[in-house]
């Protein structure tokens, strides 16, 4: 959902417009679970303070070395940023300024239609933010600038979008995915055909109230990253299944039963002795 029209591409489709508000369709989504060599969770570097560096490190242990964010030309001047825009590819402005930014604005150099991109504008940013600055024009400039009394310098990164080595990276992770076949809210079943030893990477957080089967083994699941669920998978074709149970959900169910025996028992031994005075 978006409450502005934004900029078409390969990757996502408008589906319906109503009252100014926009809703696409993504078109390149991933499936529950997909598979990843053992190695790939080492490589892939997330110790980055700027998020686009974190994205590029995946790529790049995913794939190879392609970039799926490339730098973009700034030329920093206090509390403005101008940006040297090469191609048409979307871009995105990282500002990593701690302080609360009032308002911070996107002017676009006359080459752009200005009709489809008016002027753009942020307000009451506090800490680090991405912006989504649209599409670009070859050999244009986009300046942004900030208003703040608690910086002297904006300090601005800015991206262009690889649209082809997202692609890579979505076929990459989708050749190899975990069908689903039935599910609730504690119950996933499903299959997956494997082209090589690895883990299933799964998008469900992790917790260690979910319990998995492997052609009705059980296996030892692990935390990919320390947050989602990932399942040791051997090459070739499997059946998957996941048990989700509360941590401490049995222990609670005993110690309740326990209290509700105790308590019908005291409430009977009350009423024998009771039954004694009469």
């Amino acid at each position: 959902l978006n409450n502005q029209m934004i900029d078409t591409n390969n990757l996502y489709r408008l589906v319906e417009s109503k009252d100014g508000i926009y809703l696409y369709e993504n078109i390149y989504t991933l499936p529950l679970g997909f598979m990843l060599e053992y190695e790939f969770e080492q490589k892939w570097r997330t110790d980055s303070s700027n998020p686009f560096r974190v994205q590029n490190s995946f790529s790049e242990a995913l794939i190879g070395n392609s970039n799926l964010f490339e730098s973009v030309e700034t030329k920093n001047a206090g509390k403005s940023v101008t940006l040297k825009v090469k191609d048409s590819r979307n871009i995105y402005a990282y500002i990593s300024n701690s302080a609360t930014l009032k308002n911070v604005s996107v002017n676009k150099s006359p080459t752009y239609d200005m009709d489809d991109n008016p002027l753009m504008t942020f307000s009451n940013l506090r800490h680090k933010h991405i912006l989504n600055i649209g599409k670009g024009v070859p050999d244009s400039e986009i300046t942004i600038s900030a208003e703040s009394e608690d910086i002297t310098s904006l300090f601005l990164t800015a991206y262009s979008f690889n649209e082809n080595v997202f692609i890579d990276i979505y076929n990459h992770l989708s050749k190899n995915p975990f069908v689903v076949e039935v599910y609730s809210d504690t119950y996933i079943r499903g299959t997956i055909n494997s082209d090589i030893n690895g883990i299933m990477f799964t998008s469900i957080p992790f917790d260690n109230g979910w319990k998995a089967y492997v052609n009705g083994e059980k296996v030892t699941l692990r935390a990919f990253k320390n947050a989602f669920v990932a399942i040791p998978i051997p090459e070739g074709q499997h059946d998957i299944e996941l048990y989700y149970t509360p941590e401490g959900f049995l222990s609670g169910l005993i110690i309740t039963l326990a209290s509700l025996v105790i308590f019908i028992a005291i409430i009977m031994l009350d009423r024998k002795k009771g039954s004694l005075y009469l």
